[in-house]
């Protein structure tokens, strides 16, 4: 199934990129993103992501007293490209989280809803305390909060949903989702017990196969600068103040994230920001998430634009024509080499998705399987490095590949990676 996100946020620049890091490592395809009001970098941060095709987002400004989280999800969800088949609604200091061991959510969410009459799932909050942390550290939210509050602390039965994009109608609250029929049930499958009619919190707490870990608080200072200065997006004239801290800044356990998924979310992170700022942020490879199957071709360009642009031969190794894929854990790798015909041409592959985003990879590995059968004369050895790799995070199942050579470019190919059903 294809999994979208539907959020609305404010001043959310800090920590929107790591979320949505995140999410994509566990299996989430795309983002649905309502910008309200946001003073900081959080509408730069949005366009740049829109631009990579990995998020749809809209400016959903406060208007007089309506509160502007409900509309935001309606207009949201007009936009949500038709290829989505489930959206979360969640937060940006939500988490949605596997509980079973699984990496990702899609063994869960295909289980839960392989009835067809399943329209929509509510995951509890698992709500996390500051761990006694005053003052903004250096690292991700998820790694740097490991003190959760007790299974009886009751916000924890507040829940947030995952619908069928088909089966929505509109939203009762920003916790429950009014369907066109069908049945509501909690992560283990059973119909969902509200609590005395109060559509969003539940009569048991399930932390069963999926929760959302909601870090409520962060520390102190980012409490303070964050939350009880922005303020509530569905209730009007709510303060989150002193009052609110105290009673959520519960760490009564300590609960973790796996080292391989911090490993995995923090590469991605980086990998994002060396797409969305290469002036400022290296390169960083070795991600990323996809359990790719099918190959498809297309964009196929003009030999003669290659050739004028001063490419000698090149090849795509992986994926290759026969449909062969290199993976890694979390992605998929594309692997080839590239021969100029001027061996002191600097010359690059570059990998682009969606409008323009790209990273420059370097001609930077030896293949001396290619210089031996390709290459003769002076060429042999002023050809020593033209092999390139490059792993493509698994939330972009479409890149075109570039050369680029003294400043100028010609496409070479554009491949596209089909998801199983397994996906």
């Amino acid at each position: 199934m294809n999994i979208a996100i539907a959020a609305i946020v404010k001043n959310e620049a800090s920590y929107l990129l790591e979320w949505i890091a995140y999410h994509c490592v566990i299996g989430v395809s795309h983002f649905l993103i309502a910008n309200n009001d946001s003073s900081d970098e959080t509408p730069e941060l949005l366009r740049k992501l829109a631009d990579s095709g990995l998020v749809t987002t809209i400016d959903f400004p406060t208007k007089g007293d309506v509160k502007p989280q409900l509309p935001a999800y309606q207009k949201l969800l007009k936009k949500c490209p038709e290829s989505i088949d489930l959206i979360a609604f969640i937060d940006a200091d939500e988490y949605i989280t596997v509980t079973d061991g699984s990496l990702t959510i899609h063994s869960v969410l295909d289980r839960l809803f392989e009835n067809s009459e399943v329209s929509a799932l509510a995951m509890n909050w698992a709500c996390f305390g500051s761990a006694g942390q005053l003052f903004r550290e250096e690292g991700m939210v998820i790694e740097r909060f490991t003190r959760q509050s007790s299974p009886k602390f009751t916000a924890n039965r507040n829940y947030k949903s995952i619908a069928r994009r088909e089966s929505i109608i509109n939203f009762m609250n920003p916790h429950h989702i009014n369907t066109s029929g069908g049945s509501y049930i909690n992560t283990l499958g059973e119909p969902l017990d509200i609590l005395d009619g109060k559509h969003g919190v539940t009569q048991h707490l399930v932390w069963d196969h999926l929760r959302v870990n909601h870090y409520v608080t962060k520390s102190l200072e980012e409490f303070v600068v964050g939350k009880s200065r922005n303020g509530s997006a569905a209730t009007q004239g709510r303060k989150k103040h002193k009052q609110y801290f105290e009673s959520h800044d519960r760490n009564e356990e300590s609960w973790r994230y796996s080292d391989g998924l911090l490993n995995a979310v923090h590469e991605l992170h980086c990998a994002f920001k060396s797409m969305l700022y290469p002036e400022v942020v290296p390169r960083s490879a070795n991600v990323y998430f996809s359990m790719a199957s099918d190959l498809r071709w297309g964009g196929s360009a003009s030999s003669r634009q290659i050739k004028d642009l001063g490419v000698y031969k090149w090849h795509l190794d992986s994926p290759s024509n026969e449909g062969v894929i290199e993976q890694t854990q979390l992605g998929w790798k594309l692997v080839g080499w590239l021969l100029t015909e001027n061996a002191e041409d600097a010359a690059y592959i570059i990998v682009q998705v969606g409008k323009g985003c790209e990273w420059r990879v370097p001609l930077m590995i030896k293949r001396p399987d290619v210089v031996r059968e390709m290459c003769e004369g002076p060429m042999l050895t002023r050809h020593e490095l033209c092999g390139f790799a490059f792993d493509l995070p698994g939330c972009f199942k479409t890149a075109k590949l570039y050369a680029e050579i003294s400043g100028r470019r010609a496409l070479l190919k554009e491949v596209t990676i089909q998801c199983s059903q397994s996906c």
